[in-house]
């Protein structure tokens, strides 16, 4: 019985940190890594995924790390209602992401849109069009 219980234990101890592994296994960190310049990014994105508002009032164009997405999604102006809904689905919070914001005012009536890229993969990791 003995053995059974420390095997049990020894079991539990060992198999359990391996099988919670790395939660963001998926998309890990790559603070260390260096990437394009937010700027030259947007140059190459695919203009079917996102394009500025060419009459944008205001804008943003930041390479940060995802942990740092709802600091830059509060820096847009209220009257705009840009709100972040980005999944966290395995990301880790040191990985790096473009983020672009952009709106504009349409006969009295504010519009915003935003795209999220994930630096490494180039996947759209996010976006949104919203009228106010």
């Amino acid at each position: 019985m003995k053995k059974i219980t420390i095997m049990s234990i020894l079991i539990f101890v060992f198999i359990m940190p391996l099988a919670q592994a790395d939660e963001f296994e998926k998309y890990p960190g790559n603070a260390d890594k260096t990437f394009l310049t937010a700027d030259i990014y947007y140059q190459q994105v695919n203009r079917n995924e996102y394009t500025e508002y060419p009459d944008s009032v205001f804008k943003i164009r930041e390479k940060i790390l995802y942990k740092d997405i709802n600091n830059v999604f509060s820096l847009v102006p209220k009257q705009f209602g840009t709100t972040t809904d980005v999944s966290t689905d395995g990301y880790n919070p040191e990985r790096q992401v473009y983020v672009f914001i952009s709106a504009r005012y349409v006969n009295k009536k504010s519009f915003s849109q935003h795209a999220v890229f994930d630096a490494e993969t180039g996947r759209m990791i996010a976006g949104a069009k919203q009228l106010q």
